[in-house]
């Protein structure tokens, strides 16, 4: 592996990590609330579990999308790389999307957990990013920050 590449898993790590935190704290309350309200089951951890799963599997895989259509158009590139890394992130979210859908149809119709447990992590997971961002850069917002 090239000093290159070890730059570039040590920052998506550093990206990743503190979300994967974030998102195992939600987790974690999620299940507590469902346990306050009498409604915790095994179907709810499944369901929750599943969901923060994919909502990991999710960002995971944008940080890593990001990362490399950023490094093929870093260093001078012309307008039919900058036009490839665009296609190649856009289908990168649409493949993303249609992971999360076959999952999620997969655990309904399987029954093999609560969907709305399932939903809730992937629901949140915009301001576990915000926070994990903000954290991160001591308030000012991290690398992808808005």
């Amino acid at each position: 592996m090239t000093g290159i590449q070890m730059k570039a898993r040590k920052r998506l790590y550093k990206e990743v990590l503190p979300v994967a935190l974030g998102e195992t704290l939600v987790l974690a309350l999620m299940l507590a609330v469902y346990a306050l309200i009498g409604r915790f089951s095994v179907k709810v951890l499944v369901g929750g579990a599943a969901g923060a799963v994919l909502a990991g599997l999710n960002y995971a895989l944008l940080a890593l999308s990001v990362d490399r259509a950023t490094e093929k158009v870093s260093g001078g590139a012309d307008e039919k790389d900058v036009a490839r890394a665009g296609s190649a992130m856009r289908m990168g979210y649409i493949g993303r999307m249609a992971l999360i859908f076959i999952a999620l149809c997969v655990l309904a119709k399987t029954g093999a957990c609560d969907p709305i447990a399932a939903v809730i992590p992937l629901v949140l997971m915009q301001p576990v990013i915000l926070l994990s961002q903000r954290f991160a850069a001591g308030g000012g917002g991290g690398a992808n920050a808005a």
